[in-house]
């Protein structure tokens, strides 16, 4: 069923984000460039060429939410974890208005790790932290001290 309800994304990918293995240099993936100019940022290894702005890597998360969610849908978990995502993307957004893209990226990587290990252990809470209001020193995967 996530096959046919997913027809743009290869299999191997559907596999590593229902195992919870999605490298977040892959994330990227998720979405066929729009453009041909985006042709280019598949290419490279540099994330920050892959997801140059909030956009670029917000769409591929949204797709990664909706295939976690259309999975486990029926166990309450993909629910849970789909309104944490969309939490856990409307904080990106605020991020990225307030500090210097370059770290909002680094502290994606290491929240998408943290979240990652979390549900391989069958936790999908942790998304939702991304949602409250407190300082970014108290979420895991916080922004580095060289944010603004």
């Amino acid at each position: 069923a996530l096959r046919s309800n997913f027809p743009t994304v290869d299999i191997t990918i559907i596999y590593a984000i229902i195992n919870h293995d999605l490298r977040v240099t892959d994330l990227y993936k998720l979405c066929p460039p729009l453009a041909p100019q985006e042709e280019g940022r598949t290419s490279s290894g540099d994330l920050l060429s892959r997801y140059p702005d909030a956009l670029s890597l917000v769409r591929p998360l949204l797709v990664y939410s909706e295939i976690l969610t259309f999975r486990d849908f029926e166990t309450g978990r993909g629910l849970a974890m789909l309104f944490g995502v969309h939490g856990y993307i409307r904080q990106l957004f605020r991020l990225s208005e307030g500090n210097e893209w370059p770290d909002v990226l680094e502290y994606h990587v290491d929240f998408w790790a943290s979240r990652c290990a979390e549900m391989r252990r069958g936790y999908f809470g942790g998304w939702a932290w991304a949602s409250l209001d407190m300082p970014l020193t108290q979420h895991p995967g916080r922004l580095p001290a060289g944010g603004r």
